[in-house]
């Protein structure tokens, strides 16, 4: 199940920082630090969404289900 926890383990596993991963979604690092302690649900554009699968290597099915069990 992924959780703020998973996406901040995921980004991690892959050596990307939290600031690359907000200057790529045109967010703020303080936005990524949110999702990531589970304060705040990503609500991310089309484009934002494929951007984060891209630097994630999450296929959009794997993000689909992300983004159903934290809603």
């Amino acid at each position: 199940m992924w959780t703020g926890e998973s996406l901040r383990n995921r980004r991690l596993e892959l050596g990307v920082t939290q600031r690359r991963l907000a200057i790529a979604l045109d967010v703020t690092e303080t936005t990524v630090r949110n999702w990531e302690s589970s304060k705040h649900i990503p609500s991310l554009t089309p484009r934002q969404t494929q951007t984060m699968c891209r630097i994630l290597q999450l296929s959009l099915d794997e993000f689909a289900e992300f983004e159903h069990l934290a809603s």
